[in-house]
């Protein structure tokens, strides 16, 4: 990670936290501080939507974080949502099949479209 800049920016939309990113990779030597900063987002009813626009790497330590991060909101009546995927998170995601487990959208019209609707996080 570069000196002085941050690792995810985060803002409110309605009763979600936005989380996007300022790195383009999140793996094995970025992890730890990833989950650091994600970690006080992790709260009872919590809704996060990941947007992975700028996401252009994740190794298998990445997408174990975002496992991680989503059992932490299950156990706490949270979720979470990821959009915006590029193509080599998209293929990682297909190739363990992530997308059954994390929904994944490819707007936040259409994630925040599936929150308001019956679908659970």
């Amino acid at each position: 990670m570069t000196a002085g800049r941050e690792m995810i920016k985060t803002e409110r939309d309605g009763d979600c936290t936005v989380i996007s990113f300022e790195v383009d990779s999140i793996n094995a030597s970025n992890m730890a501080e990833f989950m650091r900063r994600i970690r006080p987002l992790i709260q009872p009813g919590a809704k996060l939507f990941f947007d992975l626009e700028c996401l252009k790497r994740l190794d298998i330590s990445g997408l174990g974080a975002f496992l991680s991060i989503l059992k932490d909101l299950k156990e706490l009546g949270g979720g979470m949502i990821a959009y915006n995927q590029g193509s080599s998170v998209k293929t990682l995601f297909d190739m363990v099949d992530a997308g059954q487990v994390i929904p994944i959208f490819s707007s936040r019209t259409e994630a925040k479209q599936n929150l308001l609707g019956s679908a659970p996080l």
